[in-house]
């Protein structure tokens, strides 16, 4: 079902660590961007712009923002944002990382977003813009989120991304918690996650899919265009989902966007089941989804000891499949 959530009480939702019990993760929804790049200037001037996109969204909920090479938050309102920060962008040196992060002042918080750009040590790797917003965000107006996504991609114009329901850490801790995020990922499928796998470029291909799936110039292609996407979308639209509203495609400068229905779900294994949205997208883009990650730490997911995290990983990309299983719980 493409139903609403009850987004106010997700706000409220806290994911304790197991031994303290002290929060350490919220639900949010969140848009993740991967683009090439980043060594160069006029892409670390892009970030920039794009984090002022979204600093509009936002408005007066950001107060702070982690400068490029500071370790300590600062007065957003003193940091001459985003002014200084396009004059460092153009002036940062290629061979060192780039990154600023912009969030409130609420731990864990639900408004924030980063951008980080890899310096030339390794030129090859992807850099990143993660955006994130509270739930409740999306109570009125839905597409209002998927416009700014549109924005943020024409802007730094990703390989691919995602966007939809997830679960929020503090800046920089999103892979630090795998005893406490792996049960909630396991229950709930349409929860995206951060930082899943390496940032080695996969030309041609997508991640995985998600309320909102990002298909860059090359996945476009790769797929067979615009037009061939649509022809695939709409069989398994019908066959998968014929009763929920259509999906919706938005172009950006440089590539597309597929929203799978109205409103990003939750996907509770234990209620609803995977989302028929989110089905019929994955069927559509199975193609193009990359699946070549071989078995060793740095190509998997992080996730508790016990786990086969080869096998977690493929069933976790691949969990809005026809018939496919649930992921294993902790």
């Amino acid at each position: 079902m493409d139903r609403r959530t009850d987004y106010e009480s997700l706000d409220e939702a806290l994911i304790p660590h197991r031994h303290s019990g002290n929060p350490v993760m919220r639900i949010g929804v969140r848009a993740q961007l991967f683009f090439p790049g980043g060594t160069r200037l006029q892409v670390r001037v892009a970030a920039v712009e794009a984090l002022a996109a979204y600093a509009r969204l936002a408005g007066p909920h950001l107060t702070r923002i982690l400068p490029n090479g500071s370790k300590r938050l600062a007065n957003i309102a003193r940091a001459d944002f985003p002014e200084r920060q396009r004059q460092q962008a153009a002036e940062a040196a290629p061979g060192e990382v780039f990154g600023i992060t912009v969030c409130e002042d609420r731990k864990i918080p639900l408004w924030h977003a980063t951008a980080q750009l890899p310096g030339d040590y390794s030129p090859e790797l992807l850099s990143y813009f993660t955006a994130a917003t509270p739930a409740s965000f999306m109570t009125e107006d839905p597409d209002r989120h998927v416009a700014a996504v549109v924005e943020w991609a024409s802007i730094v114009r990703p390989d691919y991304g995602t966007a939809g329901f997830a679960l929020i850490a503090e800046p920089g801790m999103e892979l630090q918690w795998p005893d406490e995020s792996w049960p909630v990922l396991s229950r709930f499928s349409g929860l995206d996650h951060l930082g899943a796998f390496n940032l080695n470029r996969k030309p041609g291909c997508i991640q995985a899919v998600n309320w909102l799936t990002v298909l860059g110039e090359a996945a476009l292609a790769a797929i067979g265009g615009r037009q061939r996407l649509g022809e695939r979308l709409s069989p398994a639209w019908s066959e998968i989902a014929p009763a929920e509203p259509g999906f919706s495609l938005h172009d950006f400068d440089g590539g597309i966007i597929v929203r799978a229905g109205d409103h990003p779900q939750m996907g509770d294994l234990q209620q609803d089941g995977i989302p028929e949205t989110y089905r019929a997208v994955s069927a559509a883009l199975r193609p193009i989804i990359f699946a070549g990650y071989r078995n060793r730490p740095g190509d998997l997911l992080k996730l508790p000891a016990k786990l086969d995290r080869h096998r977690e990983t493929m069933g976790w990309i691949f969990r809005f499949d026809s018939g496919a299983g649930s992921v294993s719980g902790s």
